[in-house]
């Protein structure tokens, strides 16, 4: 029972032991070893091998591991399926995590480049930290405008109820 909560949990959190993936365009037929009930089971690995997620399969322990092997053996042996190590991406840093010197920097950017950042900023306290910024290194009175501006329509959109809230009152 414990091995299966662990293999639970690391299909939770998205960490097979190891991952393979078809090679060709074509589909391909692999057999694997079911996480759960032990028993054998077949899938179709199918679409284009470099962009869909259906022409991978994963194996979730060692057990595993060697029963896909073994089972695939002809596959492997063709060059039909291939081990792939997946990559993790960084999730992209947003402005929310910026720090005054990065501020100071977009703030010291051309007009429409910085209008186009502000614009895009969805946080008040973002908004309010660049104020201050720009207000401490002097800069234009249309910077702080627009900046301004950005704000109190933030602002003015957190304060509005939803229709239906005020129909209900």
């Amino acid at each position: 029972m414990e091995d299966n909560t662990s293999i639970f949990s690391a299909m939770q959190i998205g960490n097979p032991y190891k991952s393979y993936r078809k090679t060709i365009l074509a589909k391909v037929f692999v057999n694997y070893l079911d996480s759960f009930s032990g028993a054998s089971t077949g899938k179709i690995l199918y679409g284009d091998p470099k962009k869909d997620d259906n022409a991978i399969i994963d194996v979730w322990t060692e057990k595993e591991d060697v029963f896909f092997r073994r089972m695939n053996k002809r596959q492997f042996e063709t060059g039909k399926i291939l081990e792939f190590v997946r990559v993790e991406s960084e999730p992209e840093r947003g402005i929310e995590s910026y720090g005054d010197d990065e501020l100071k920097t977009i703030l010291n950017s051309k007009f429409f480049s910085l209008q186009s950042i502000i614009n895009g900023t969805e946080s008040e306290a973002v908004l309010l930290r660049m104020l201050d910024l720009a207000d401490e290194m002097e800069k234009s009175d249309k910077l702080m405008t627009v900046l301004k501006s950005r704000l109190s329509e933030l602002q003015g959109s957190a304060s509005k109820f939803p229709e239906s809230i005020t129909t209900e009152l």
